[in-house]
């Protein structure tokens, strides 16, 4: 009877810990969320947790390389010309995918924004300056990178919202960075399919 009991408890107590940690740790995989909360409360974490993800792998991502011969690189030659690393961008996408919290229609997005760029670089050559398409973080939609990786820590969920099986997350930065995440539902959790920025005002 005593090991029955201590079973039920420690049953109970790994149940309750498994709870607690999702609501505040990306750690805990997603697929162990969907049946312990309700489905807006899980596009919620999926979207801020997908962003604490990215801050904690930054350094990894960033050193992936999706441009080539850009200046300052080893292997940049002032006779050639920019053009997207295919390699590099499916890495990258890979990195993001390996996540768990993205959609491959959020993936193919990319794909095709990547080979809009290449079509650029080709269209206007050149192999210094700007690099237009990559200037400025694909996943935080700025340049002020510094400034977003430092507020993730303290980001929160000021709205979200299912209708017809796909959801929606406001997430706040600060007064004037809200992001506006779309998810959609697999069958076993939600998956971003968009990443955009909030703005109230716009029609």
């Amino acid at each position: 009877m005593k090991l029955i009991l201590k079973i039920f408890i420690i049953s109970f107590f790994l149940t309750c810990c498994v709870n607690t940690i999702t609501c505040g740790n990306s750690v805990i995989k997603y697929e162990n969320l969907t049946q312990n909360i309700d489905p807006t409360q899980a596009a919620e974490i999926t979207a801020l947790d997908f962003m604490k993800w990215y801050k904690k792998n930054y350094d990894s991502i960033i050193a992936i390389e999706m441009v080539n011969n850009l200046p300052n690189t080893k292997n940049y030659d002032s006779t050639k010309f920019y053009s997207v690393n295919f390699a590099g961008t499916e890495k990258y996408l890979n990195y993001l995918k390996s996540s768990g919290y993205v959609s491959d229609k959020y993936l193919d997005y990319w794909r095709a924004n990547f080979k809009k760029s290449e079509n650029n670089f080709k269209k206007h050559p050149v192999n210094d300056g700007i690099v237009e398409g990559f200037e400025y973080d694909f996943v935080l939609l700025t340049q002020e990178i510094e400034d977003a990786l430092r507020m993730i820590e303290t980001a929160k969920v000021v709205k979200g919202k299912i209708q017809n099986g796909k959801a929606e997350v406001h997430l706040k930065l600060d007064k004037s960075w809200i992001y506006n995440y779309k998810l959609s539902f697999n069958g076993k959790k939600w998956l971003i399919d968009s990443i955009g920025y909030y703005r109230p005002n716009s029609k």
